[in-house]
């Protein structure tokens, strides 16, 4: 667009009142120097359509060959501007009291544009194609330019209908476009503008900003870059050729893209059930992805660096992938989920380099839920936070990052069915909880230090490696890759026997194999009964594991009060029993007092008062099933004792202690 026209379109603008400017030339490198005309009614006020013919052009475009400043030749007020490379253009311009404009046949511009403009009022009207082809402006100012007078006009709508062809249409300035059924050649929108296509072809695009665009229906022929958008929505389109926003809310449902889809610095990325064949990539932008399909490609990046985009999620963006289908999910310094996904898994390489295809890749301090993921590939991740559950890889694979980065994978649920585990991350952690794990080369862990629990689970013998092998320097035994309350097994043992760890762990490269079987590791948490007593005569309440200590204190004079809770036999989260017997009552007479924490540091700091550490008392909930309140009373008596402490589960009597001066100290462990 030739930059003298644009400021006609800005400024015919920031001098005109309420009428069309007389003829200006354009000095290099100055401001317009706009002359105002007078009205001129070319409309005669007409209540039907005004035809737009070739013969009304042909007469506009000779009397522009002599006049030297604007004049009416109806349907048009006409001027003519000087460009910078010494040509003219020719600007017919229409007049606004006119409701309707219809081509009356195909119309040949010569190089001229209909502009189509509006005085201080709002204004609507309707230019009706009528089948025929508008084209001759395309080069300097299109061949349809649809503006306002810089903000001073309530609004101005065009709505263009008629099936017809357009050259090129350019919408600018606080205007309204509605084009239905057209074909477009190239199409530009922008400043405040508001443009609706339904079942148009557009066959190029360029300059979109700061607009709102809404599509429907039709075909895309073009690439489609817009950047500082205010809203951009496609419905039902097909797209020959990629699309890209920077800083734009893009909307898309049920659009086919032969390309790939991009988004950056975007917040509002919605897609749902398109279709990309080139894949996603989006950055530094926020969204949700329902649905379709985004196969990929490989890519190079820059020389040298070839990548693969399937969906790539990176640079903090924050994205929700939902029921897709790629061949690969990438998240590179995101955050998001990838829920009730098909990732086919793109294999790097050739057969011969033995390189496992990837499903996922998650690295560079991601933070990612999986769950219901059905990868062909491997998952892969490094120096990234991952929860996967109910989902199904050929492996996983976890590998140390560059940097103080680690891993914190967690697995529920999960079913690996060729590649099984192989970690290497000596600053990470992982937690398996359940699942099925089977790798031709076993499931190996590798690293100086193996901190790997596992709480449960089934792992089967690999065809050349170990239902489990631990790799390194310094071994861990085995037994310490075990959650509490979980044993080993072997699942065609009918006797159920303990496995030795020779059968399980990989040493000096070299290791035993079990020839056949699985190991399973299964969780054997039975519930507890907590009892509770009250001692009468110091008024304090006292917990217990044992039905022994439970029934020897009743025979003492302690009232047995009954179960207080159900608490796991064994969990991640013990609590500490401590006794205080430097607690004297009025007489002298010892007073002990018991107390009860999950906090270590709360024993540690007990324990250097004098407190009596004695030991693990019981278990909390790892699932934390029902809480257990903790309540201090504040006028309880005693130098050495922090105050009168009690537990519940009963959020009555908690409610109840509370109403008498007692403080509600939250929740202090929780039972089954």
């Amino acid at each position: 667009m030739n930059n003298r026209l644009l400021a006609l379109g800005l400024s015919t603008v920031l001098a005109l009142s309420t009428s069309p400017v007389a003829g200006t030339v354009f000095a290099e490198g100055n401001a317009p120097a706009l002359i105002a005309a007078e009205v001129v009614d070319v409309s005669d006020t007409a209540t039907e359509a005004v035809e737009i013919t070739q013969d009304a052009v042909d007469e506009a475009l000779a009397a522009a060959e002599t006049m030297e400043e604007g004049m009416a030749v109806p349907p048009f007020w006409v001027e003519k501007l000087e460009m910078d490379d010494g040509s003219f253009l020719v600007v017919l311009l229409t007049d606004p009291d006119v409701s309707e404009y219809k081509l009356a046949e195909d119309i040949d511009l010569k190089g001229a544009t209909i502009n189509f403009f509006f005085e201080e009022k709002e204004v609507t009207q309707t230019l009706d194609l009528n089948g025929y082809k508008i084209f001759g402006g395309h080069s300097k100012g299109g061949d349809l330019f649809v503006h306002a007078l810089d903000g001073k006009i309530p609004k101005f709508t065009l709505n263009v209908k008629g099936k017809g062809e357009v050259g090129k249409l350019w919408v600018h300035n606080t205007c309204e476009l509605n084009v239905e059924d057209a074909t477009v050649d190239l199409l530009t929108a922008d400043i405040d503008t508001v443009t609706s296509l339904k079942n148009c072809v557009v066959n190029g695009c360029e300059n979109f900003n700061k607009s709102v665009l809404s599509v429907e229906g039709g075909k895309w022929n073009t690439d489609i870059q817009m950047d500082e958008m205010n809203a951009v929505s496609f419905t039902g389109v097909e797209v020959d050729g990629n699309i890209r926003v920077g800083k734009t809310p893009l909307v898309m449902k049920n659009c086919v893209v032969t390309g790939y889809i991009g988004a950056y610095e975007s917040d509002g990325v919605n897609l749902q059930e398109c279709t990309a064949a080139k894949g996603l990539d989006l950055g530094k932008s926020t969204g949700t992805i329902v649905g379709g399909s985004y196969p990929g490609e490989e890519v190079e990046w820059e020389p040298g660096n070839i990548g693969y985009r399937g969906i790539n999620i990176s640079d903090e963006s924050n994205v929700n992938l939902i029921d897709v289908t790629t061949e690969m999910v990438e998240f590179y310094q995101a955050q998001g989920s990838v829920n009730n996904a098909v990732l086919t898994g793109h294999k790097f390489g050739t057969e011969d380099e033995s390189l496992n295809g990837q499903s996922v890749r998650i690295h560079g301090g991601s933070d990612v839920q999986l769950a219901g993921v059905k990868g062909q590939g491997e998952l892969d991740t490094s120096g990234s936070k991952v929860i996967v559950s109910g989902s199904e890889f050929g492996g996983i694979s976890v590998s140390e990052s560059d940097g103080d980065l680690a891993s914190n994978i967690t697995i529920k649920d999960t079913k690996l069915t060729s590649y099984g585990f192989y970690y290497k991350d000596p600053k990470g952690t992982m937690v398996i909880e359940s699942g099925n794990f089977y790798g031709e080369y076993g499931n190996l862990f590798e690293a100086p230090e193996v901190k790997v629990t596992i709480k449960g689970g089934t792992f089967e013998v690999g065809e050349v490696g170990p239902a489990i092998g631990v790799i390194g320097d310094n071994i861990p035994v085995l037994k310490n890759m075990l959650g509490s309350g979980c044993k080993y097994l072997l699942a065609d043992d009918d006797n159920k026997e303990a496995l030795d760890d020779d059968y399980v762990y990989v040493e000096g490269g070299n290791f035993t194999t079990l020839k056949s079987g699985k190991v399973i590791v299964q969780s054997f948490v039975q519930p507890a009964a907590m009892y509770r007593l009250y001692n009468p005569n110091s008024g304090e309440h006292f917990f217990t594991a044992s039905k022994e200590e439970y029934d020897s204190l009743g025979s003492l004079g302690w009232k047995q009060e009954g179960d207080a809770w159900i608490a796991p036999d064994m969990s991640e989260t013990p609590v500490y029993r401590l006794y205080n017997d430097n607690n004297r009552d009025s007489a002298g007479n010892v007073n002990g007092y018991h107390h009860y924490t999950t906090s270590a540091a709360e024993r540690d700091n007990l324990v250097s008062l004098g407190w009596k550490d004695e030991g693990i008392g019981w278990y909390s909930d790892d699932n934390e099933t029902t809480p257990l309140y903790r309540v201090y009373n504040p006028n309880a008596k005693g130098d050495q004792e922090p105050g009168g402490h009690h537990y519940t589960s009963d959020a009555a009597e908690r409610d109840y202690l509370v109403s008498l001066g007692w403080n509600d100290e939250g929740t202090g462990w929780y039972g089954m």
